[in-house]
């Protein structure tokens, strides 16, 4: 980036004086700082400037100086803690970071390198938890990873699964809901099957026509009943395990995507092996994350562990106790009646 070129927009958050003196710019307007009574409801990220990043830069190391610095040097400061991403923490945010220094107070954040920066800069910095991990990683496990490090750092409990159930229970996806949104696949694939059942059908009687040129190396013996069955007997359980697990675990974003695919490969056809296994996901993906997170493993390595082996454990655990047999069964014979 060329700071006299590029532009950049500063961002501040507008809170109001009662959530601490100066968590906003003196000349934020007020009509955008949250009111005492709109605080525990929401903050309100606001721009504050645009400009050349150079500029910005300045502003930002003013408002440090003047504003922040002051703040946490205060003996009445309700800065508790810093969270550092890709922080310059021998420039930009040198200010901030050698107060924090001075007061002991715990930081964490993204950015390896920027953080192993400032500790060599800033002499008694106090990095906390498994500092680092801005590659391969999704917000919700940095997120995760930060209130870990600053629960350990203040002595204080916490747990990202009692929080999830206590908060919001209410929103969950029900059965019905996650079936509705497996909807289009369904008619997809009976679609298609359909069409190339007629396909298949009209090249028998003319297998000498333009369809059977044009589609014989596809509809032609094993090759089209491979791609039927794949239709039938894979798509349809993966589909309703991705939805599944990404309706009741969505936070992971991409990581349980990836492992309720992998997952839904002990399906055996069935799509209440799906959903079940995407059940699984969601379930044990938060688990396996906080383990990590809690057995001090860098949040990068904890991405990888997570969207790597939650699919495959799924998989043996329904395969090997024979679950994904028994709802395979189940499955076949809802089929059946309802073809009869």
């Amino acid at each position: 980036a060329n700071p006299d070129t590029d532009y950049a927009t500063l961002w501040v958050v507008g809170i109001g004086d009662h959530a601490g003196a100066g968590t906003a710019p003196p000349d934020f307007p007020k009509e955008q700082q949250a009111s005492p009574k709109d605080i525990r409801r929401t903050l309100q990220v606001k721009p504050y400037v645009t400009d050349t990043l150079k500029k910005v830069n300045q502003i930002v190391k003013e408002i440090e100086e003047s504003i922040i610095v002051p703040e946490i040097l205060s003996q009445s400061s309700l800065v508790k803690g810093i969270i550092c991403i890709s922080c310059d923490p021998g420039d930009v945010n040198y200010a901030s970071l050698s107060a924090a220094s001075k007061m002991r107070l715990p930081i964490t954040g993204s950015g390896g390198t920027s953080l192993s920066a400032a500790a060599k800069i800033h002499e008694g910095l106090s990095l906390v938890g498994n500092a680092g991990g801005s590659v391969a990683t999704t917000t919700y496990t940095r997120a995760v990873s930060y209130c870990c490090a600053l629960s350990l750092a203040w002595k204080e409990s916490y747990s990202p699964l009692h929080d999830y159930a206590t908060s919001i229970t209410a929103a969950k996806p029900t059965l019905k809901s996650i079936l509705e949104s497996c909807l289009p696949s369904f008619l997809a694939v009976c679609f298609t099957c359909r069409v190339l059942a007629v396909l298949e059908s009209w090249m028998r009687h003319d297998e000498n026509g333009i369809v059977s040129f044009f589609l014989k190396d596809i509809l032609h013996g094993k090759t089209g009943k491979i791609v039927v069955d794949q239709l039938k007997y894979q798509a349809l359980p993966t589909v309703c395990s991705v939805v599944a697990a990404t309706s009741l675990a969505s936070d992971h974003g991409p990581i349980v995507i990836m492992a309720s695919v992998v997952a839904s490969m002990s399906c055996r056809g069935s799509v209440l092996s799906g959903l079940l296994t995407g059940l699984f996901v969601s379930k044990l993906m938060d688990r396996y994350l906080f383990i990590c997170i809690k057995s001090g493993i860098p949040a990068t390595m904890t991405n990888i562990l997570v969207a790597g082996f939650v699919g495959p454990i799924v998989a043996l655990l329904t395969h090997s106790i024979g679950l994904a047999t028994i709802l395979s069964s189940v499955t076949s014979a809802i089929r059946y009646l309802v073809r009869t």
